[in-house]
């Protein structure tokens, strides 16, 4: 299944911001009025329920205790790359891992080895890492990067069938989706 970005470029007192999918940055310019592309279903189905977030589902997710070692490296590797280079990060959710049934369990072992005070830095490895180690994830989930406007702050969360994958994630509401990664 070939990976996607879908753009999905916002107007905010005339600037128009549009997510750059090589360096994973918000480039803004003055208005343009350019047009969208075409969203895609999955990502249309997934962006309606991201608008709509009464209508989510949340799954409370007891952390995971089992240790899996060759998981917790490649989690703390994939941490590290993600932190420096989102173009080398996004290499990775090509890998596939399958080790855990649902994005919110692999989320729920991300946050059980990495410490607790850096957690809310590391949203875009922890969606990656839960893309990669999610065996619904290609199917059914998409990652949204948002931006709080006007502050240019950013964010990353997952919506995998038709609930928020991130149980302890309380900021995504604030953020106007940007771009949405998912497999075609």
């Amino acid at each position: 299944m070939p990976l996607k970005i879908q753009l999905l470029n916002i107007t905010f007192e005339n600037q128009t911001f549009e997510f750059n999918k090589y360096f994973g940055i918000l480039n803004y310019k003055e208005n343009t009025n350019k047009n969208s592309a075409a969203i895609d279903y999955k990502v249309f189905k997934y962006l309606h329920k991201n608008n709509n977030p009464y209508s989510l589902k949340k799954t409370i997710i007891e952390s995971n205790s089992i240790n899996k070692k060759c998981v917790t490296i490649y989690g703390f590797l994939l941490t590290k790359i993600v932190y420096y280079s989102f173009f080398i990060g996004k290499q990775f959710l090509y890998f596939r891992l399958n080790k855990f049934e649902s994005s919110s369990e692999s989320i729920s072992y991300y946050r059980s080895f990495i410490n607790k005070n850096e957690q809310n830095d590391l949203c875009l490895p922890r969606t990656f890492f839960a893309a990669t180690t999610s065996k619904k994830f290609r199917e059914n989930g998409v990652i949204f990067i948002g931006v709080f406007l006007p502050t240019k702050l950013m964010h990353a969360w997952i919506i995998e069938s038709g609930e928020l994958a991130d149980q302890f994630d309380n900021i995504w509401i604030n953020f106007q989706p940007v771009a949405a990664i998912y497999y075609v």
